[in-house]
């Protein structure tokens, strides 16, 4: 679009704006959800009505704001932080976008950058009966979290009349996964030079280790990159990439169609749930292009890959050889169908 949606934050003087669009927000809702109940019934001075938002400006716990793009209204977001059982998230508390700008990537836009605000466990709940909501909050999470939440029906106490939702759970991060681009490939191979010299110190000879060259390494990055039949995931921290995956057509295809050829996070960044995220990137592109099933081979005396390669259901199908600098090493390959999600 022109003008891009903005997130901004509401003050109690725009209470009876975003009251006011909850009108239609109640009027979309009841496309799917008008038959739950009488509650639901239009009034008689054929206005919809909404429950009162002003605890959203009130409550320390709650946030409000408006979504616009340029300098037009176009809709509202109100979160709220709630502890239940020891346990403290935010919650998507009522969230709409108008009808002129529905289908047009905001509402998804809107949503990351809030996620990314505000970090730490979210829960967003869905009536069933409201499908478009669901298609729309699945869609979204997914590619969020490239799959890393979980999806249950739970009951609830404040509607009688429809007492299940559908709710939605996961972890926002300060990490941002994306594609590679050509301009990342020097940051990609300092971060892949780094990562075999500390994944394989005491496997592969020292003397190895340390003639590895970064010059040789990016050219080969670069050249690759640039024939396009292979696809490279990177997590960012603060503008840094502190994570990397490669994945595209398997070497050996008589193991499998696809395979994930590298994944590499710095150190100071081990034990954050990066590596689960980038696999699960990795593997939904091999499922999107059809290579499946895949493969992940790794150095035999590697063991804290495959530890992580075998928690992600991968399985042992055979065993190789590998040249290194003039020496063999042995190396296992496994067989993997299916991705798992935390």
């Amino acid at each position: 679009m022109k003008n891009q949606a903005r997130l901004i934050p509401a003050t109690l003087a725009d209470c009876p704006v975003i009251q006011n669009m909850a009108q239609f927000y109640v009027y979309d809702i009841s496309r799917t959800c008008g038959f739950i109940s009488h509650e639901w019934t239009c009034p008689k001075d054929g206005l919809y009505e909404c429950f009162d938002f002003k605890i959203y400006f009130t409550d320390k716990n709650r946030r409000a704001f408006l979504i616009k793009v340029g300098e037009e209204l176009a809709g509202f977001a109100l979160l709220h932080k709630q502890c239940e059982n020891e346990e403290i998230y935010w919650k998507m508390g009522e969230f709409f976008v108008l009808g002129k700008f529905q289908g047009k990537g905001i509402g998804g836009k809107i949503a990351r950058e809030i996620w990314q605000q505000f970090q730490g466990s979210w829960k967003v709940s869905v009536i069933p009966e409201n499908t478009p909501a669901y298609g729309f909050w699945k869609s979204v999470i997914t590619k969020y979290t490239y799959s890393c939440f979980t999806e249950s029906v739970e009951k609830v106490d404040f509607d009688v009349h429809q007492p299940q939702r559908i709710i939605f759970k996961f972890e926002s991060s300060p990490y941002h996964l994306r594609l590679a681009t050509i301009e990342d490939a020097a940051a990609i191979v300092d971060l892949q030079v780094r990562g075999w010299k500390h994944s394989y110190k005491g496997i592969i000879d020292q003397s190895y280790l340390d003639s590895i060259c970064s010059k040789q390494r990016l050219d080969w990055r670069l050249e690759n990159m640039a024939k396009g039949d292979s696809w490279t995931f990177v997590v960012e921290y603060n503008g840094k990439i502190v994570g990397e995956c490669d994945v595209g057509y398997s070497r050996t295809p008589e193991f499998g169609k696809g395979e994930i050829f590298a994944l590499y996070v710095d150190t100071d960044h081990h034990r954050k749930g990066i590596a689960t995220m980038l696999w699960n990137a990795a593997v939904e592109k091999l499922h999107q292009e059809n290579l499946v099933p895949y493969i992940v081979i790794t150095l035999t005396k590697n063991s804290p890959a495959r530890a992580f390669y075998q928690s992600m259901g991968s399985i042992v199908c055979s065993e190789v050889q590998t040249t290194i600098d003039g020496k063999l090493y042995g190396e296992v390959v496994y067989a993997c169908e299916a991705y798992k999600q935390d």
